[in-house]
């Protein structure tokens, strides 16, 4: 289902932080899954679950100051995204735009 401009959609990605007793707080992840911040500006790949209206964070892409910042990946755990890093943002999102034209266009989700 398309989404709304603006509209809100909840995100699922494994991985948070746990208190244990006392002040100890451990984060748990996927290695080379990052967690998106609040207040940055990401472009998202999602999939949408089949049994709620939540979605799963597939990757995303950090958009800074006119670059792009892969969120995934990490020297132990290669990320084919990488090779979008300090890519200039408008090329990319042109790529990104154009890619999903042609999957509309050829009847892919």
């Amino acid at each position: 289902s398309p989404l709304d401009p603006g509209s809100a959609i909840k995100t699922d990605r494994l991985g948070g932080r746990v208190r244990h007793s006392g002040d100890k707080t451990v984060w748990y992840h996927i290695s080379g899954q990052s967690m998106p911040e609040p207040g940055k500006k990401y472009l998202f790949f999602l999939r949408r679950h089949s049994d709620s209206e939540n979605y799963s964070i597939i990757t995303a892409y950090e958009l800074r100051s006119g670059r792009v910042h892969p969120l995934d990946g990490n020297k132990s755990s290669p990320f084919a995204g990488a090779a979008y890093e300090n890519a200039d943002e408008q090329a990319f999102l042109s790529k990104v735009q154009e890619a999903v034209a042609i999957a509309l266009a050829s009847g892919k989700p």
